[in-house]
């Protein structure tokens, strides 16, 4: 028999496994991802209401931020420090690739470009979270030693 969790209960001796936890601060610069993934959102529902994109093309453009912004969150939510390496090569470099995404959506320039330009984005943030991932996996013989 499974034993039943309880959503408000915050286990302090456990580490961050993604789960909201007593005491953790969301960073400025995760705001401003949120922030930055809202404001595509907004223009990919702008240019669907154009329709300079149809309902398919809208829903590709959004899924592939989505999973960026998805993905950056998991990895905030189980292994993210605040330091430099974090801001500028996770959360940073995403806000500048949705950013240069953005301002593709809804110029007038059809699905093709506004989807190029998200693929390229997406591209170049999954490598570098492969890197910053890498970063995580070197530093789990270290970690489990002081459990």
């Amino acid at each position: 028999r499974r034993a039943q969790v309880k959503w408000d209960h915050v286990d302090e001796s456990r580490q961050s496994r993604g789960i909201a936890e007593k005491g953790r601060k969301v960073t400025w610069s995760e705001l401003f991802l949120d922030l930055i993934l809202v404001t595509n959102i907004g223009k990919l529902g702008e240019a669907y209401q154009a329709g300079e994109l149809t309902l398919i093309e809208a829903v590709v453009c959004y899924r592939n931020i989505y999973t960026c912004w998805w993905s950056t969150t998991q990895y905030a939510g189980r292994f993210f420090s605040d330091d430099l390496i974090d801001k500028y090569c996770s959360t940073g470099l995403l806000m500048f690739l949705l950013l240069c995404a953005g301002l593709r959506i809804g110029d007038g320039s059809g699905f093709v470009a506004t989807a190029t330009c998200i693929a390229h984005a997406t591209a170049c943030y999954h490598t570098v979270m492969a890197l910053v991932m890498m970063r995580v996996v070197v530093s789990i013989p270290s970690a489990r030693k002081h459990m």
